[in-house]
């Protein structure tokens, strides 16, 4: 997710689109003999604002402002707060269930980590989709007070833990096909603390480079004299006019490129080699009985996490097509002609990350056996093996 998406996100219910105002213009305080200074808010600029530039009524838009806005509502409104209880109850049960298998495991440890990330991207984005619905609801015009606070407080920057969920679901992708492949050599050479170090830095990379690239936005009090009307705009901060091509750069090759390109690999790469080792596993037990082979738990957690890694692919596949048709078409995008076509695009692609944060859980009960275990001690469920047992010894008495 880019600042790009962000500021779809966070863009006003006037519909005014931060990239067609430049900033120069926008801070020019107009004199006008028909209003009194004194009628100006305290801390507002005075704009002169216009209607000529209005890309989501253009008529060579592929998808109407209505279909794009009912299609912003059903996946802001319905379906984010039903992902965010999914993810919010899921993800707290995975850490509590990995904490107890011990996270001096390495990958209990890549996995408690991917929960935790994937919790607090779900929570942070629920929170800003609030403000954003609310706000289309009441039809106010201008910026949310959470957004606002975000804004103001440079909080922005959690939503590189979208990000930092990628890189782990790739840590946790290469973990696996590193005690495949070499499962001698897996459990000397990586030792859990120096994992969690690597996991530690590389959240705070992440999700520090985030923060650096949203502090190029700031909200702004603007009224019309003309209209006697306040809102808040987005505008670009005034670092961001500093360092405009340094941030437009690392935005574009970090979060752009280099992030999405790596853990797309990294992932489809360790997912077709321990899909091939697992395969001639399979034959040499066939073929041999004292063939070296896994241990039913390590297959089962294999075939848990080579199914989250299958879910990461397709939900990464929506980001990359868009960020390739924007880079064919330069019009789309929220000061293009395509505008509503971009917005719907760019809902979709984020509901499909939503969703990959959200349902780890039930591959991991319906798949791992330890897991499903575990799940049932901590609410008092009976094992399967422990009912087995129980329905054998009512049998015996009878």
């Amino acid at each position: 997710m880019t600042s790009s998406n962000i500021i779809q996100d966070i863009n006003v219910t006037t519909r005014q689109p931060a990239q067609s105002v430049s900033t120069e213009s926008a801070y020019t305080q107009h004199s006008l003999k028909n209003f009194s200074q004194t009628e100006v808010p305290e801390g507002c600029l005075v704009v002169m604002q216009t209607a000529e530039f209005l890309p989501w009524d253009n008529a060579d838009n592929l998808i109407s402002q209505e279909t794009e806005q009912w299609v912003e509502l059903v996946v802001n409104g319905v379906t984010l707060p039903i992902l965010f209880i999914i993810s919010s109850v899921t993800n707290v049960i995975n850490m509590a269930v990995f904490y107890r298998h011990g996270l001096k495991e390495r990958v209990n440890l890549c996995l408690f980590a991917l929960s935790f990330v994937d919790f607090v991207y779900v929570l942070q984005s629920f929170v800003l989709y609030v403000d954003k619905l609310y706000l289309a609801i009441t039809g106010d015009s201008r910026v949310g007070v959470l957004t606002l606070f975000f804004v103001k407080n440079m909080l922005l920057g959690l939503t590189g833990f979208s990000w930092a969920s990628g890189f782990m679901s790739a840590v946790v992708a290469c973990e696996r096909c590193f005690c495949i492949v070499s499962p001698l050599k897996s459990k000397t050479f990586l030792e859990t603390k120096t994992m969690a170090m690597i996991i530690l830095v590389s959240t705070v990379l992440i999700v520090g480079g985030m923060f650096v690239v949203m502090a190029q936005w700031d909200v702004v009090c603007v009224f019309d004299p003309v209209s006697l009307s306040t809102s808040h705009l987005v505008f670009p901060s005034k670092f961001f006019l500093d360092n405009r091509q340094v941030l437009e750069l690392f935005d574009a090759v970090v979060y752009g490129i280099a992030m999405p390109g790596f853990c797309l690999t990294t992932v489809t790469i360790a997912t077709l080699v321990i899909g091939i080792k697992l395969r001639q596993m399979a034959t040499w037990r066939e073929q041999s009985s004292s063939a070296a082979s896994m241990s039913s738990r390590d297959l089962a957690l294999t075939r848990m996490l080579v199914a989250t890694s299958i879910l990461f692919i397709v939900s990464l596949l929506p980001a990359l097509v868009l960020r390739v048709a924007i880079f064919a078409e330069p019009e789309l995008s929220l000061s293009g002609r395509y505008y509503n076509t971009f917005n719907l695009l760019i809902s979709f692609s984020q509901l499909f990350t939503y969703v990959n944060s959200s349902v780890n859980f039930f591959f991991y009960y319906f798949i791992g056996t330890k897991y499903r275990e575990t799940v049932r001690r901590m609410f008092g469920k009976p094992m399967e093996k422990d009912v087995s047992v129980m329905s054998t010894s009512v049998s015996h008495t009878r």
